[in-house]
Parts: C-alpha cells; structure tokens; sequence
C-alpha cells in the first residue's frame, strides 16, 4: 500500500471514494468521510480477499450508511470498518492511519503510525 494524499473536499461527505494502488496486486483504499471525521481502509474484503467494487469506485450500499462488498453482499460501517452483514459478519477491514491538515487527508499503512495518532474525528 502506498501513501496517499487526497484533498478532503474531493471525499463526499457522507461518502466514499476509492483511491488506487500503484500496481494491479494493490487492491487500493477506500477512504470515507462524516462531516471532518476521514477514515481509511485497505479496499480488501476480510472474507475473500477480493476489492469492495466490482464496479470501479462504487463501494457505498444503497442506504447511504455501510460499504458494500458487491461480490457476496457484505455490509461494512464506514466508521470502523466492522461487518454488520454478511459472510465475515463481526470481522473488520484493515483500518490505514489518516491526518488531516490545512484541507488535505494523508493516509498511511499503519493506522497506529503518526498519521493514524493524529486521526480526524
């Protein structure tokens, strides 16, 4: 996974959007944002290990509130990360470290580095 920088005004509030892994292998991340609050995830289903979206960037159920898995219908919370739905219910995606300063979201591998320390809310 690489580090990105995405500005948070390009993250729909109350959305999602995904951001791409430098290679094919690199299944990406999906960043969410609530209001200032930004969280980032690897774009990795914990249950077959296949990206959340098989159509490319579509990651957000209908109801506006989960991410979807579109290969086996898994709900996830765009906060934690936790499945509410699904074959992995009570299992989380991999949460990656976020900072957010002067407008601009970072995100790092390692939710527990720097960046991660210093995560939004």
């Amino acid at each position: 996974m690489t580090e990105h920088a995405i500005p948070v005004a390009d993250i729909p509030d109350g959305g999602a959007r995904v951001l791409d892994g430098p290679d094919p292998a690199d299944p990406g991340t999906i960043v969410t944002r609530t209001g200032s609050r930004v969280t980032a995830f690897r774009n990795d289903c914990p249950h077959a290990h296949l990206p959340l979206d098989l159509i490319p960037g579509r990651v957000m159920a209908r109801d506006g509130r989960h991410l979807l898995c579109a290969n086996h219908g898994a709900l996830f919370r765009t906060t934690d990360g936790l499945c509410v739905r699904g074959p992995c219910r009570g299992r989380r995606l991999t949460r990656l470290g976020v900072a957010v300063a002067d407008g601009l979201a970072r995100i790092t591998p390692d939710p527990r580095s720097p960046a991660g320390a210093r995560q939004s809310s």
